[in-house]
Order: structure tokens, then C-alpha cells, then sequence
């Protein structure tokens, strides 16, 4: 195990260290960079941050929909409906999957 030890300069006394210590600590506190403060609904309406993901979230909402009603436009072969049955919930697992790696990030 290690052993520390305070030393101090000659011409420095322990009560400007304890002094340093403490402008340095206190200006840790100031900087700390803690969980992100919330803005009013009325300020954070008015952040480009807050439309770009608007704007991302019906951008991927349509893209669901048209793959969706388009997969269930399909015509069944004749003798096995099942078959358009799994066709369907692939591809709304599918799109579901693609969207939310694309506009995850952004909403």
C-alpha cells in the first residue's frame, strides 16, 4: 500500500493550500456538467432540437404506415392466406426495426 504525503513549500503556508484546495473544489462544483436541466414546454418549443425530432417522428410514422398498407395490399396466392398472414408481420417487424435505427437517434 501506498503512503501520501502533504509537503509544502517554504514560502507557502498549510492555510493557502487548504485554501486552493477549496477554490478548486468549489469550482468542480460550478462546472459539473450533471443531468441536463429541463426547459419549459414554452422555451423548448422554440428549439431547433425539439422540431428536428418532430419532424423525424412523422417522417418515420409515414414510412411505417406506407410499408405497412402496402404489405397488406398484397394479393394472396390461391390456398394459403397464412402465407400473406406471416408476409404482413414481417414486414411491420422489418419496418419497424429499419425506422427505429434510423431516426432513433434523432427523436
Amino acid at each position: 500500500m501506498a503512503t501520501a504525503t502533504l509537503s509544502v513549500p517554504d514560502n507557502q503556508s498549510v492555510e493557502f493550500g487548504i485554501a486552493t484546495l477549496l477554490e478548486k473544489v468549489s469550482a468542480m462544483r460550478r462546472d459539473d456538467t450533471g443531468p441536463p436541466r429541463l426547459l419549459p414546454a414554452k422555451a423548448e418549443m422554440r428549439t431547433l432540437e425539439f422540431w428536428r425530432s418532430i419532424i423525424s417522428e412523422c417522417l418515420a410514422s409515414f414510412f411505417y404506415v406506407f410499408v405497412v398498407c402496402g404489405a397488406s395490399v398484397a394479393v394472396a396466392p390461391s390456398g394459403s392466406p397464412g402465407l400473406l398472414v406471416i408476409a404482413n408481420a414481417l414486414a411491420s417487424g422489418f419496418a419497424i426495426a429499419a425506422l427505429t435505427q434510423s431516426f432513433g437517434h434523432v427523436s
